[in-house]
């Protein structure tokens, strides 16, 4: 039973007059203005003694509101942390950076050492790089001492906060406690004594001990109350005192860490710019390298090795090498001329040299600088028959022999026609093979029919012309001794026959 409900028992109206005044003060009901104040009515202004149910907790709740600021302050301190362990760690990497161009190039003798070329300017990157990692250590140290303190202190703070609190509220609600437990007896003492007074028929009956009085235990009530009323104000003055200092301390916290994160910008604004300041002066070093300066000190330093643009490109026939003019190099004579085919008998033009080792070498052209010179024949003139020469304007002769390029022992001898254009070309060729051939006869080519008419009219051969330069004569007369036999000066004319010359039985 309630106070309130002891107080108003039916029937028993002298109660009603006890202490009227100060039950009113105690039980008097509040008086909100509006809905909001009501839903905000804690139990310091309830009206019930011992106030039911569950009690809200100011101290628990500001304890979990500090909790909530220092767990905020410690993720700061955490990306405080972070941060110092970044440009640490980033200083760590821009030593390695600055590593990798500690030493000079390797190469460094191809560049020019004069300032303001290539070597100058990895002298100043190394100097940067190292300027970097330097300054990224200072970073570094700058949020550890000046930065994290800041929010260090901070969580000290809170922390004293909360047990300040702590101590504050226990002292507190274990006297509210304690003062609640006190009226709460006398409230269950005097439900019980009013019970009774009741059972056995009112007034009249004449209690056993007057301490059980009703009205005595109501003032005791009232006592009681007293001192658990002065406790709970003094509990509720002292929470609200701390509740209210919390808008100030709350903005103490939001400044400080306002201060901690300015300092932070101040701090890593300035390595940014330290940074792009020491990256903007290796990018203005390497503007400034003249294009043409490191190509052009190259150049002096190596012009002896290097290739004079003004020199003339090498020309072979400017060229020389040992026995270069060599007689055995040399060709006695050299030109086009054309060969008989074997199978068709059409004259296919080419490119013959006799030499001086007394080779008659055929090629496909006179072409020997983009072409294999490799012959296409091979003709070794001593072992070879040169026959006549046909008479003008025809301009050809036979040479019989093998081809040396071939294998001697599978390789048959054969007659080769040569023509040239001319019968003073002919003529030409003629004598130079003649005079390497081995025998010299007076065998004809094969005259054409119109050629096979015109000479059967003539009777005779007309004699051969002696050569200005030599006396040398050749008897064609068959019969006659040395016939075919070449004999004198080195140099002889052609013959020229008109009708097909019979050799001597001797000759043959």
């Amino acid at each position: 039973m309630t106070l309130k409900e002891a107080l108003h028992l039916p029937g028993h109206h002298h109660a009603k007059n006890i202490d009227n005044t100060t039950a009113s003060q105690v039980v008097s009901p509040a008086s909100p203005t509006n809905k909001h104040e009501v839903e905000r009515t804690d139990t310091m202004s309830s009206t019930e003694a011992i106030p039911k149910g569950a009690t809200p907790d100011t101290a628990s709740t500001l304890e979990e509101r500090l909790k909530a600021w220092k767990h905020m302050v410690g993720r700061l301190e955490d990306y405080m942390e972070q941060h110092e362990s970044l440009y640490k760690a980033m200083g760590r990497e821009y030593e390695k950076v600055g590593k990798k161009i500690e030493d000079p190039l390797k190469e460094s003798e191809m560049f020019t050492q004069t300032a303001g070329g290539i070597s100058s300017l990895f002298e100043n990157m190394r100097t940067n790089t190292s300027t970097l990692a330097a300054s990224h250590h200072e970073t570094a140290k700058s949020i550890k001492s000046g930065i994290i303190p800041q929010l260090e202190r901070l969580h000290v703070e809170i922390k004293a906060k909360a047990k300040e609190l702590n101590q504050g509220a226990t002292k507190g609600t274990k006297a509210v406690t304690k003062s609640r437990e006190q009226t709460q007896k006398y409230i269950d003492q005097l439900a019980k004594n009013v019970g009774r007074f009741d059972s056995v028929g009112g007034a009249g009956t004449k209690l056993t001990d007057p301490m059980e009085d009703p009205y005595i235990i109501k003032r005791r009530v009232f006592n009681k109350l007293h001192n658990q009323v002065g406790d709970e104000n003094a509990q509720r003055q002292d929470l609200l005192a701390v509740q209210m200092g919390f808008q100030a301390f709350e903005a103490h916290v939001i400044q400080t860490v306002q201060g901690a994160l300015n300092a932070f910008y101040q701090v890593v604004g300035a390595q940014a710019d330290r940074t792009r300041g020491l990256y903007g002066d290796i990018i203005s070093t390497a503007g400034r390298v003249p294009l043409d300066m490191e190509w052009n000190a190259f150049v002096q330093k190596y012009e002896d090795a290097l290739i004079n643009p003004v020199s003339p490109n090498r020309d072979v026939a400017s060229l020389t090498f040992p026995n270069q003019h060599h007689s055995s190099t040399k060709s006695s004579i050299e030109g086009s001329l054309q060969r008989k085919g074997k199978i068709l008998g059409r004259y296919n033009t080419a490119y013959y040299v006799v030499t001086s080792s007394k080779y008659l070498h055929e090629f496909e052209n006179a072409d020997h600088n983009t072409k294999d010179p490799e012959p296409q024949m091979s003709l070794y003139l001593p072992e070879c028959k040169i026959g006549a020469l046909t008479a003008a304007p025809d301009a050809k002769f036979t040479l019989s022999g093998k081809d040396a390029n071939k294998n001697q022992k599978l390789t048959r001898e054969h007659d080769f026609v040569f023509k040239a254009s001319t019968h003073q070309e002919a003529a030409k060729w003629w004598d130079a093979i003649s005079k390497a051939s081995g025998i010299r006869t007076a065998e004809l080519p094969s005259p054409t029919p119109a050629a096979t008419r015109e000479n059967s009219l003539a009777t005779a051969p007309p004699p051969y012309e002696e050569k200005e330069k030599g006396n040398l004569k050749l008897d064609t007369q068959a019969g006659t001794p040395g016939a075919g036999i070449v004999t004198g000066g080195s140099v002889v004319q052609s013959p020229v026959a008109q009708t097909p010359v019979t050799p001597a039985k001797g000759d043959r």
